[in-house]
């Protein structure tokens, strides 16, 4: 299998991270803060508790880049996993209705300047526009709130008046569909 440069130099990097290269710390950060913090600040929603995140997740990801294995899966996927699951545990702590700052989405930094990797994105968007539209209501909307929103299946269950087993259910459905309307 292939892999694009930019991902092979993040597993490269990683991995001398992992064994306390200082130097492949820095490289690591400036290859992927912007995305990470796009990210926190897509679910935190405040700059301020959004850059908490990003700092908390690069000590992780010093603390525990011994840990990243290449064979699980893609290294911004590691990365983008941490920092998802310290922003919502940030939010929960915060408390999720947090007022937004003004103009908070105008502070989000463009992750991918190349033109042709934008132009890929917005076509793997449309899919997945296309393939969301054609979930029942409910799995649409219990998706979004856990994977777009960062809700946990608890608070996605508390906001749409359902039970926890069938945020559950919804979410596992609506992903199977999903997954075969993508993969057609």
């Amino acid at each position: 299998m292939n892999l694009p440069d930019s991902e092979i130099d993040l597993i490269r990097c990683l991995a001398r991270v992992g064994a306390g290269d200082r130097a492949a710390f820095g490289r690591l950060y400036d290859r992927s803060a912007s995305r990470l913090f796009a990210l926190a600040l897509g679910i935190c929603r405040r700059r301020a508790l959004a850059e908490d995140v990003l700092q908390e997740a690069y000590v992780r990801v010093w603390r525990h880049a011994a840990q990243y294995d290449p064979s699980r899966g893609d290294p911004m996927a590691w990365l983008a996993t941490i920092v998802r699951r310290l922003a919502i545990d940030a939010l929960r702590r915060a408390g999720n209705e947090s007022p937004l700052e003004p103009g908070f989405d105008s502070a989000i930094p463009d992750p991918d300047p190349d033109p042709l990797a934008q132009t890929v994105r917005t076509q793997e968007s449309a899919v997945i526009r296309r393939c969301l539209d054609q979930l029942e209501e409910r799995q649409r909307r219990c998706i979004v709130l856990a994977y777009f929103r960062g809700c946990s299946h608890s608070e996605v269950g508390a906001r749409l008046g359902l039970p926890l087993g069938t945020v559950k259910s919804h979410i596992r459905r609506g992903l199977q569909r999903l997954k075969r309307c993508i993969g057609s």
